[in-house]
């Protein structure tokens, strides 16, 4: 155990409940260290203001105040009041609209800022603070965020933000795209048991409460509209004035539903329509692909959106820690950032998907239940519970921009590369994106189960000293279509520098497999209770001709429900049972992989592996 006398001190420093949430969770990735926590705090001036109550519309307000201390004692964590203690190595903060004087002392050495959402509109506060320096930065509100330049290294959402910050003025080497926690994977509200079901629902803001401009009434009316008889439920910004708002939706939209409290994101995920003024919970609407409204550009957000990588607060320690080691680079040495810490693996989920397929030219963008195919398979993906980032692997030739396109709608990271060198392609994305392990998942499996994830992933982890090399494919006995190969990225290197036959290139991995003498590899089987079973040659779930989207959108059809967007293994089988003539769609490609065209080349797969059969379209 680490001696407590050499345990880093860490100031966080909260303010809403969203930011003081995303603090306790970067906290609780640096375990090591020995954290405090404080509410949001000013000086000067401004802190005789808040003690009159006259800035009760910021987070520096005692409404707000109050809140964080209840959540800080809730949880029972450390509480130092404006950092009074001192004698801190780091501070975090998620915003720099006003710096205390005693962190402003530090001149920034020993600072990270985090984004903490989306950003108020521009104007001519903003541009007035952005020309005078010692402009009031609050009164323009986080529209201004990053511009007090107090902190060494500023933690973003996303490349599209990071842009964004930059075009502010923010130098480029102080910024890290992490993902914000709490709105780095918005999938995990949707299993939540708020009781209403396909409502619109209204977040609204504190718009007035912050001195904007809001027409209430027009926005109450045009909400109405937009129900067209719907249930309508508003959810209450934190910091508005509750009894005004209830009082004005009772008088202007009759019926409607007021919470003045609970998870507006649980509401969010059983909502139809989001409707929202100026609050970052639009981006969990976009990310589970509701229909939004919203005072802010759509295109703009969408371009905005933080990244969905499940790892934000991970993430940000690393961060932390790059700032507390004595080793770290001076800032601004543009050194790069290993987004995992200590002796964590980085593990990247890598989804290959291109339109020019042979047989089924765009399959990835079928429509499947009211999204592309793509879409579909990527939620199921996610829905996967052991810890990785995702991306996704398309090709460099312009036909593919309909790929980039859609994931940079879903905030998905997305790598180009050679079309029909794959291996290339996944050890680069593994190299640009900062992987340990990689995981192989190709974009034609759209029906594969979270679970079968979890396992050979889980098992890999578990074993990982004793395997170079472990998938569920060696040989196979899941239903075709829930591929999973896992590969550490020195193995993986190895490949990629001497694979030299074609076919060796365009799958991966087989350079890996075809040399058990010289590569560890393992193998998860299925196992039913204590009985093996194989259905790899009976039951296809995989997308290669038009017989097999046929048969997933006949899947797709009986199982998936907004509500429950991912069904699995089981629920299939099920289905299947109930329904036999469903697996007559595809039943004449069951079997039927690329084995066959290099039989005579391979080593360690056989005539049986593989259906021998005349492909015609």
């Amino acid at each position: 155990m680490r001696d407590p006398k050499n345990r880093k001190k860490v100031l966080f420093i909260g303010g809403s409940l969203n930011q003081t949430t995303q603090m306790h969770q970067v906290a609780r990735e640096l375990p090591d260290c020995e954290p405090a926590f404080t509410p949001y705090y000013v000086d000067g001036y401004l802190e005789a203001c808040r003690r009159l109550g006259l800035i009760e519309f910021t987070v520096a307000g005692n409404k707000l105040r109050r809140r964080c201390e209840g959540y800080l004692r809730d949880q029972n964590l450390t509480v130092d009041p404006h950092g009074r203690a001192g004698g801190y190595d780091l501070v975090v903060m998620s915003s720099d609209l006003t710096v205390p004087a005693n962190i402003r002392r530090r001149g920034r050495r020993g600072v990270v800022l985090i984004q903490e959402g989306i950003l108020d509109p521009g104007g001519l506060p903003f541009e007035i603070c952005r020309r005078v320096p010692f402009a009031p930065r609050w009164l323009a509100g986080t529209s201004t965020t990053g511009m007090s330049h107090a902190y060494e290294r500023f933690c973003v959402a996303s490349e599209g933000y990071r842009d964004l910050f930059i075009r502010n003025g923010i130098p480029a080497e102080r910024i890290a795209v992490t993902g914000i926690p709490n709105f780095d994977d918005c999938r995990r509200y949707e299993t939540n048991d708020f009781p209403h079901r396909g409502f619109v629902l209204v977040c609204s803001s504190d718009a007035r409460e912050t001195f904007k401009k809001d027409d209430r009434r027009a926005f109450v009316e045009r909400c109405v509209a937009i129900a067209a008889g719907r249930l309508l439920i508003f959810k209450l910004h934190p910091n508005e004035n509750a009894a005004r708002a209830t009082a004005e939706i009772a008088a202007w939209a009759p019926g409607a539903l007021v919470y003045s409290s609970g998870c507006a994101e649980e509401m969010i995920a059983r909502c139809d329509v989001l409707i929202t003024q100026y609050s970052s919970t639009v981006f969990v609407g976009l990310a589970l692909g509701k229909e939004v409204h919203s005072y802010f550009d759509l295109a703009e957000l969408r371009r905005l959106m933080p990244i969905q990588n499940r790892s934000a607060a991970g993430n940000i320690a690393a961060v932390c820690r790059e700032v507390l080691a004595a080793e770290a680079p001076a800032p601004g040495a543009g050194s790069p950032l290993r987004l995992a810490g200590g002796s964590r693996l980085k593990t990247l989920v890598v989804v290959q998907a291109r339109m020019g397929s042979s047989r089924l030219p765009g399959k990835v963008m079928l429509p499947l239940a009211g999204a592309p195919l793509l879409t579909r398979m990527l939620e199921r993906v996610w829905a996967a519970r052991t810890p990785f980032e995702l991306a996704v692997a398309t090709t460099d030739v312009p036909a593919d921009e309909p790929i980039r396109r859609l994931c940079r709608d879903l905030g998905m990271p997305c790598v180009n590369g050679d079309p029909f060198d794959l291996l290339d392609r996944h050890y680069q994305a593994a190299l640009e994106l900062g992987a340990d392990v990689v995981v192989k998942i190709p974009s034609d499996c759209p029906l594969i189960d979270p679970g079968v994830i979890d396992r050979v992933l889980g098992f890999y982890l578990a074993n990982r000293e004793r395997y170079d090399y472990v998938s569920n494919l060696h040989p196979g006995t899941w239903p075709d279509g829930n591929d999973v190969e896992v590969v550490p990225v020195p193995v993986l290197a190895e490949a990629w520098r001497e694979a030299e036959r074609p076919w060796e290139r365009e799958h991966t991995t087989p350079f890996l497999w075809e040399r058990p003498e010289r590569f560890r590899c393992g193998n998860v089987a299925w196992i039913d209770g204590d009985t093996d079973r194989d259905l790899s040659r009976s039951h296809r779930f995989t997308i290669d001709y038009r017989e097999d989207y046929d048969f997933i959108a006949a899947v797709y059809a009986v199982l998936w429900r907004p509500e429950r967007p991912v069904f699995g293994l089981d629920d299939i089988l099920e289905l299947l049972t109930a329904r036999p003539e469903l697996m007559q769609i595809n039943a004449r490609w069951a079997g039927v992989n690329w084995y066959r065209h290099h039989l005579d080349e391979l080593q360690t797969v056989g005539a049986g592996d593989t259906r021998m059969m005349e492909e015609t379209l």
